[in-house]
This record gives C-alpha cells, sequence and structure tokens, in this order.
C-alpha cells in the first residue's frame, strides 16, 4: 500500500509497478483471442458432425439398424481459459472463477484502495470480508450455489493487494467512513 497526500506521486509510482503486468496480461489476451478463434473453428465443425451423426443416427433408429458410433469430432471440448495477472475490479465469485483455473494466483491492484474497501459487500450481502480473509491465508476455497450443479474448487485462493491510499487523517477528512471500512 502506498500511503501519500493527494498529488504526492502515489499513482505514477503504482504505474511504474503495474505496466509490465499490463503488458503480460495484452500478450495473454493476444495469445487467449487466437486460441479462442482456433476453439470457435474447432466447435463449429463438431457442431455441424454432431447434427449429420444426429440426423444419421435417427434415419438407423427409423429403419431398425445399428445406430451409429458418436464420432469423436462431434465435440471440440471445454473453450480456452483466457490467462489472467491482474485484475481491478471483480465480485468474490469471479476471482475465485479465475483462480480456479489459474495456479500463479492474482494481483488485485486500485489506485484508490478506499474503493476496494467500500466496494464489499455490495452484491454477496456479507461474504466479502471472510473471502479476503481466506485469500489473504492462501488457503483452498469451495464456492457452492444453489444454482451451479458443480462448485467452484480454489486449490490455492492466493490474491495480493496493491494500491493507494490518502493517510488516515486525509482520508477521514475527505472521506468518512475510511476507519470503520479499514476495521472491519
Amino acid at each position: 500500500m502506498l500511503v501519500g497526500d493527494p498529488s504526492s506521486g502515489k499513482s505514477p509510482a503504482l504505474d511504474a509497478v503495474l505496466d509490465p503486468i499490463k503488458e503480460i496480461d495484452a500478450e495473454f489476451s493476444r495469445e487467449y483471442a487466437a486460441e479462442r478463434k482456433a476453439w470457435e473453428h474447432e466447435d463449429e465443425l463438431a457442431r455441424l458432425t454432431l447434427a449429420q451423426w444426429k440426423t444419421d443416427a435417427k434415419t438407423s433408429i427409423g429403419n431398425g439398424d445399428e445406430v451409429p458410433e458418436k464420432p469423436s469430432g462431434a465435440d471440440a471440448g471445454k473453450p480456452p481459459v483466457r490467462k489472467r495477472v491482474q485484475i481491478t475490479d471483480a465480485t468474490t465469485e469471479s476471482v475465485a472463477n479465475l483462480l480456479a483455473t489459474i495456479w500463479r494466483g492474482l494481483l488485485l491492484s486500485r489506485d484508490e484502495l478506499f474503493g476496494w474497501l467500500g466496494s464489499m459487500d455490495r452484491y454477496s450481502g456479507g461474504g466479502d470480508h471472510p473471502f479476503w480473509l481466506e485469500a489473504f491465508g492462501g488457503r483452498s476455497y469451495t464456492v457452492d450455489r444453489k444454482g451451479s450443479p458443480e462448485p467452484i474448487i480454489v486449490e490455492q485462493l492466493s490474491v495480493s493487494i496493491f494500491g493507494g491510499t490518502l493517510p488516515t487523517s486525509t482520508a477521514c477528512g475527505h472521506r468518512s467512513g475510511l476507519k470503520s471500512a479499514v476495521s472491519q
């Protein structure tokens, strides 16, 4: 956490650290775009193969013939996963989803950490604080939701948090509630 008064140079210092990370994320995005395009092509071919197999299977059933085996090319498999290094604003459930597929953890960066603290529990009704405490410990974490048949299983809930803020006395003068947000 960088602590300093307004215009003390916190943002340029943050940028110096984050610029290389943004380049890594940009490269991951380019790789993902190419992988996604190739997968979409394979998926379209798989859909056509599946449709043809279904037609052939219906004809076979109607004629009383043996149903042909489903071709291996009828499924393109799971879509590629976008690799990530950094997040800025995400719900705890989306962070868990990301970490379920990323082994190296994530960096949450905010120019103003007060914004991150202030946004806690806006969607979850109280579940954000325990989530971030678990992330501090880097333990395993499982999210079960009624609407999802499969749990989100995170082997290592590892998120580093990086950003800037105003000194407490300055922040309290400009923003009410910082002390209560930090103490929670």
